[in-house]
């Protein structure tokens, strides 16, 4: 028999160590990963070569050229714009010398159609002067029987006389009631299609008329004494003759 171990005592085997698992070698040079690897990377290097050493010079050169022929481009239209300006602006010189001898020659027939527009040291125009101021409104229907005549639509005191083959195509005749009288006070010639005529063609016949203005302010008002109680006024293309204690609304004392 054997013997017992001792009370108290126990029996304890020697630990049991596993030796590591065998290394494997691995041919990295031969693995499918790494050659697929090395050939997605040689891939991007060529890629990036031909990109850098073929594409894009091709491309740069493409562009530059575009640019070039864009900048000429440009420089043509701006010289086809800038000699068809000066074409437009000569053309426009020319018609508007071509419009001034027209009106010019207008006037120039219609004076000898009519004879002077005006007689010498008369304020009044040939033919419109057989009314004048301090007349009664009665005698507008006598010299004017058969024409149109008509109170103005705003006012009332004004009556309006149409006018055939005259520059002037309307006398307005404005008046004031004095007792149970109507007098004229005011006068005013409105010229016919003033575009027709040459610039200041009012202003000329009334000087050669009665001699140079007395006064003048802006650019188109005119003032004539033409007597001792009255005076005559060019307002643009409107002439007017009234008595000195009224004005024209644009005259300015």
């Amino acid at each position: 028999m054997g013997r017992r171990p001792k009370k108290g005592t126990y029996h304890q085997s020697a630990p049991q160590v596993s030796s590591p698992p065998p290394v494997r070698h691995v041919d990295w040079k031969n693995n499918p990963l790494m050659v697929a690897g090395g050939s997605a990377a040689a891939t991007i290097v060529l890629c990036i070569t031909v990109f850098t050493q073929i594409v894009l010079p091709t491309q740069t050169a493409k562009l530059e050229n575009d640019a070039l022929r864009a900048r000429e481009r440009t420089r043509e239209l701006e010289d086809a714009a800038k000699k068809h300006s000066e074409t437009v602006r000569a053309l426009s010189s020319k018609n508007e010398n071509l419009e001034k001898q027209v009106k010019r020659l207008a006037s120039e027939l219609l004076d000898l159609r009519q004879g002077d527009l005006f007689s010498y040291q008369d304020p009044f125009p040939k033919g419109l002067g057989s009314i004048r101021l301090n007349a009664l409104t009665s005698e507008i229907d006598r010299v004017y029987a058969g024409r149109k005549i008509q109170l103005h639509s705003d006012d009332p005191t004004v009556i309006k006389v149409a006018i055939d083959n005259s520059p002037f195509s309307e006398v307005s005749y404005s008046y004031k009631e004095f007792g149970a009288q109507r007098k004229i006070v005011h006068i005013a010639f409105s010229l016919r299609d003033p575009w027709d005529y040459e610039e200041n063609y009012l202003l000329k016949k009334v000087s050669d008329a009665i001699g140079p203005p007395d006064e003048k302010q802006g650019k188109s008002y005119y003032r004539w004494s033409v007597s001792n109680n009255s005076s005559a006024y060019l307002l643009d293309n409107t002439y007017m003759i009234m008595s000195d204690d009224v004005a024209p609304l644009l005259w300015r004392d």
